[in-house]
């Protein structure tokens, strides 16, 4: 890529998304033009309220509005139950398995030149490396496993929660005790990143007392 300073090479994507993969770093004219030389997959992410003239006219396309949670231990709200519980015990392998499927409102998923296995893929290796790395979190019901949280430092980078346990107004007992597991570790803030096509994660978050900040478009562009 030589000494270009407007595109940044993300192999964790290229890896599994089997193309070369790079995010625009700045919303410019020239950064646009720049991507159109070299094939591959592009991500830019712009403030709601910019021009888009420039993207659609070098074919970018609209992918997902991502918004900011944001939660301070005096906001959050105390949702409790003894069947709740967090562990760093669990089955890689298993949480592996969450991972199809889970994360349909993702901007990969959504993207029609990208193949659903491949924006599976995308998230299972995220998840391998984060367990690799010890920062991932299993949580359970009783002796049932119900899903996953991967952090780093105060955000929440990843979660999900098995079909057994979807759209049953469950995930507060674990998001809560997520939040108090950040929030003891030092942390003044705890904070994640949701598609805002994702209702129920949004009312989830704003039922604990989530704040939501910086909202930013997503585009995409495929450069053969």
């Amino acid at each position: 890529m030589g000494n270009r300073s407007f595109i940044a090479s993300t192999p964790w994507d290229s890896s599994a998304l089997a193309m070369p993969t790079f995010e625009v770093t700045e919303y410019s004219e020239d950064a646009i033009k720049e991507c159109l030389n070299y094939p591959g997959h592009y991500t830019i992410k712009v403030d709601p309220l910019a021009n888009t003239q420039i993207l659609n006219l070098f074919g970018f396309y609209y992918c997902d509005t991502l918004i900011t949670p944001v939660c301070f231990q005096d906001r959050l709200k105390t949702f409790e139950h003894t069947n709740a519980y967090l562990s760093t015990t669990f089955d890689a392998e298993l949480l592996i398995k969450i991972c199809d499927d889970v994360f349909k409102f993702g901007r990969f998923h959504r993207d029609f030149h990208i193949p659903v296995i491949n924006a599976n893929q995308r998230y299972s290796q995220w998840l391998r490396q984060l367990i690799q790395e010890g920062k991932v979190f299993s949580f359970w019901w009783q002796n049932d496993l119900a899903g996953f949280f991967a952090v780093n430092e105060n955000k929440i980078l990843l979660t999900a929660i098995t079909e057994k346990f979807q759209n049953k107004s469950m995930a507060k007992y674990w998001l809560y005790l997520m939040c108090q597991e950040l929030f003891n570790a030092g942390h003044e803030r705890v904070e994640t990143s949701i598609s805002a096509a994702n209702l129920a994660a949004i009312n989830l978050h704003a039922s604990l007392g989530f704040r939501f900040q910086n909202a930013q478009d997503v585009y995409h562009l495929y450069v053969v």
